[in-house]
């Protein structure tokens, strides 16, 4: 992996992106569309975490030991740690079928967001969300 500076993450408690996320990210998933989904960079896991006490099928990933530790202790077996380097899903993940990735403020940390977008696309069928600076973009 990359050098890597862990976040810092001491609850599970929504980060202050969330205020400014929740309406439209919501706004774009539907449970009959949005049957599986991946959040890439989930940190402490709280949107994962809200999403299924909304009914929804998700998962998160993140570099960070503290927020996937921090992630399961709500949903134990909805969090994996990720080196998004490899090019591949954590191994708990590589044989589910996602039909949508969300990754919210995480493009802009990145050394490759072009790859980052190649591997989007290889781990789904259909469309990726991503936010960067308040943006919300699905492509």
């Amino acid at each position: 992996m990359t050098e890597y500076k862990d976040y810092g993450y001491h609850d599970a408690k929504p980060l202050h992106t969330f205020n400014y996320l929740q309406t439209p990210l919501l706004s774009l998933l539907d449970k009959n569309k949005n049957v599986s989904i991946l959040d890439l960079g989930c940190g402490n896991g709280y949107l994962v975490n809200y999403l299924v006490s909304q009914g929804y099928n998700a998962f998160g990933t993140d570099a960070s030991g503290e927020g996937i530790a921090i992630a399961r202790q709500t949903n134990p077996d909805r969090f994996f740690f990720q080196d998004l380097s490899t090019g591949k899903l954590p191994e708990g993940l590589q044989n589910l079928n996602f039909d949508t990735i969300i990754s919210t403020e995480v493009i802009e940390h990145l050394y490759d967001p072009e790859g980052f977008i190649y591997f989007c696309k290889q781990a789904l069928k259909g469309r990726v969300k991503l936010s960067y600076q308040r943006l919300i973009m699905a492509i």
